[in-house]
């Protein structure tokens, strides 16, 4: 069964803004470095819930700066080998 439209999530005008000033990793204000480094193990994931550019020029940029810059994902592609 659907949920009906009166269970619906509604996303305030703001915080559809807030998806909208997303930016690529390490663009933004998050300290990624930091977080990566305090979860080495964990799985490392590209997420947008909006973006106001090109969604896979966003997730390619981050992409990009996590094979140059996150230390554990070279281990673990070397691990690979």
């Amino acid at each position: 069964m659907l949920p009906s439209s009166e269970s619906a999530l509604i996303v305030s005008d703001a915080l559809a803004r807030a998806f909208k000033e997303q930016k690529p990793a390490e663009q933004g204000e998050v300290d990624v470095l930091a977080i990566l480094a305090a979860a080495p193990q964990a799985l490392r994931v590209v997420e947008f819930d909006d973006y106001a550019g090109d969604v896979f020029e966003g997730i390619a940029e981050s992409l990009a700066w996590l094979g140059e810059n996150d230390d554990a994902q070279g281990e673990r592609a070397g691990e690979a080998r």
